[in-house]
C-alpha cells in the first residue's frame, strides 16, 4: 500500500488560537489521535486516511490509506505507528504506519467489535464484541491467545498495562475486571463503581490506572493491590476521554453532554497528586479522544468534528 500526500485543508490548515495553542482545520471528521516516537501528531479520518504533522510546526508530513468499509472501532497503538479498526464480519484489521501496509486480518467476533486496545510495544491487541467477549491477539504472528468472556452489559472500555501483563475492562454493568493477559485468568474484579466507565489510562511505570465515567470523577487505582487511592472531582460533564502525562504528575479529562454530544463541553488538565486543575479549556463538542505528548507538553484531542485541537499542557 503506497503512500499519499495530500495538499490544502485535506492535509490539514494550522491555525493559532491561545498562546501556544493550535487548531487543524481538516475536511473530514477526525475519530482519533496519538504521537509517535519521533514526535509527528497522527490522526485518522473518516476518508480513510492517517495522516502525519510536525507537533512542533505544524507542517504536514505525509498520509497513509487503509481500508474504506472499516472503521466501526478505531485505535492506534500507544506509540501511533500501529492503527487497528474494526469492520465488517467481525474482523479486526491492523495496519503498520511506516510504510502504511496491512499487517493482520484478525476474523472471530460473531458481531463487530466496539472496542481496541494495542499494548504499547504492539505486541497483544484486545478486541471486544457485543457478542460479550473479549479476544486477546498476538500481533507478531496474528494467533488468537486467549477469548475471555465479558459479563452482562458489555465491554465499554480496555486497556492495557504498560508490561502488557494485565489487561483492563470496563463493563456497562459498572464493574472493572483485571485479566492476565499469559494465562487469561480473572485476577481481580473491581466493584466499586456505581456508574459505567467511559475512559482509562495506565500511567507509564504501569503503579497507577485512572478510570472515569458517569459520575464525574476521576478514579485512582494503585496497581500493585488494586485499591483505590484518591478520587478527582469537579469535571461539570459526564467524562469521555482520559490520558496520564508520561511523567505521571498530570491528568487530562474531557467531557460529554447527557443531552447531545453537540454540546459544548470542558477540557481540564489535573494535577495528579493534589487533584487541583492546572488549565480548563473549551472543546466544541464531545471529547472522543485525548493524548499526551511524549514530552508532556502538548494534549492533542478530537471533538467529534473536522479538526484536532492541541493544547499546551504545561
Amino acid at each position: 500500500m503506497r503512500l499519499l500526500c495530500l495538499a490544502g485543508l485535506a492535509a490539514g490548515a494550522w491555525a493559532q488560537t491561545a498562546a501556544g495553542d493550535r487548531t487543524i482545520a481538516t475536511e473530514v471528521t477526525i475519530s482519533a489521535v496519538g504521537f509517535a516516537p519521533d514526535g509527528l501528531l497522527a490522526a485518522a479520518g473518516s476518508d480513510r486516511q492517517v495522516r502525519f504533522w510536525d507537533a512542533a510546526s505544524g507542517a504536514f508530513k505525509r498520509s497513509v490509506p487503509w481500508t474504506k468499509e472499516d472503521g466501526s472501532a478505531v485505535t492506534f497503538s500507544p506509540d501511533a505507528t500501529l492503527l487497528a479498526a474494526t469492520g465488517p464480519g467481525g474482523i479486526v484489521k491492523v495496519w503498520e504506519l511506516r510504510h502504511g501496509e496491512m499487517k493482520h486480518r484478525l476474523p472471530g467476533h460473531a458481531i463487530t467489535p466496539n472496542s481496541i486496545a494495542v499494548t504499547r510495544d504492539g505486541k497483544q491487541l484486545a478486541s471486544a464484541s457485543r457478542d460479550q467477549s473479549i479476544r486477546i491477539w498476538d500481533l507478531p504472528t496474528g494467533a488468537a491467545r486467549h477469548t475471555l468472556h465479558d459479563a452482562l452489559g458489555e465491554t465499554g472500555r480496555m486497556a492495557f498495562s504498560p508490561d502488557g501483563s494485565t489487561l483492563v475492562v470496563a463493563s456497562n454493568d459498572t464493574n472493572l475486571r483485571v485479566w492476565n493477559t499469559a494465562t487469561g485468568r480473572l485476577i481481580r474484579t473491581i466493584e466499586d463503581l456505581k456508574l459505567t466507565t467511559f475512559a482509562m489510562d495506565f500511567s507509564r511505570d504501569g503503579q497507577w490506572l485512572a478510570t472515569a465515567g458517569a459520575d464525574r470523577t476521576v478514579y485512582l487505582w494503585e496497581t500493585r493491590t488494586w485499591r483505590l487511592a484518591r478520587k478527582i472531582t469537579g469535571q461539570p460533564e459526564m467524562i469521555s476521554s482520559l490520558a496520564i502525562s508520561a511523567d505521571g504528575s498530570k491528568v487530562a479529562t474531557g467531557g460529554f453532554s447527557e443531552l447531545t454530544s453537540r454540546q459544548p463541553v470542558k477540557l481540564i488538565i489535573w494535577d495528579a497528586a493534589s487533584g487541583k486543575p492546572l488549565r480548563t479549556v473549551d472543546a466544541p463538542h464531545r471529547v472522543g479522544g485525548l493524548t499526551f505528548s511524549p514530552d508532556g507538553a502538548l494534549l492533542a484531542a478530537v471533538a467529534g468534528e473536522k479538526a484536532i485541537h492541541v493544547w499546551r499542557a504545561k
